[in-house]
């Protein structure tokens, strides 16, 4: 129970994040996605790897960009991943059959790289209406329950006081017609 409860924490801190983030300023979300994208190219040559999986170290920047800045940030670094990779990690162009396969291998990232950017996109979307939707329960549940107190106090005045409800002016119609009715 203990660890579900700080996955929820977590879950609530990062979404609270997400809500700030996404609230920056358009150039200043799509820098910080060049900037994630900056870093695992920075990795990518680090750890070195081969041309094996180039594309590897770059999804998590686009994963990141989507979830923190929004889908248009996602996009962001998914281009700028495609193109570093073709400029960085690609082999010479004299190995033209290895390019090819490449060039095929770089429409497909892309591709996924929209998806994901996409899918973050809608599922922030959803959490965000779910939450709205709760939030909006509750206040329903709280309003009915002051609604029925509500009701109550002033049933209780109005049997205590004889249709005199200390000078609320709303009332004072039922006042003035009990009067009536009674003369």
């Amino acid at each position: 129970m203990k660890n579900h409860e700080q996955h929820t924490s977590a879950a609530r801190a990062f979404l609270k994040l997400a809500n700030m983030t996404r609230e920056m300023p358009t150039l200043l979300r799509h820098g910080c996605a060049a900037g994630l994208t900056l870093v695992s190219l920075f990795l990518r040559l680090k750890l070195g790897g081969g041309t094996n999986f180039p594309f590897l170290l770059f999804l998590p920047a686009i994963a990141l960009s989507a979830m923190l800045f929004n889908r248009g940030s996602g996009i962001t670094a998914t281009l700028l991943s495609a193109l570093f990779t073709w400029w960085y990690l690609l082999p010479p162009p004299d190995t033209q059959p290895q390019r090819l396969d490449f060039r095929l291998a770089i429409v497909i990232f892309i591709f996924v790289g929209l998806s994901l950017s996409a899918f973050i996109e809608m599922m922030h979307a959803l959490i965000m209406r779910l939450q709205a939707q709760q939030r909006i329960q509750r206040l329903q549940i709280i309003l009915g329950a002051m609604g029925e107190f509500f009701q109550q106090e002033v049933f209780l005045l109005f049997r205590r006081n004889k249709a005199r409800i200390h000078g609320k002016r709303f009332f004072m119609g039922c006042t003035q017609a009990h009067n009536e009715r009674m003369h």
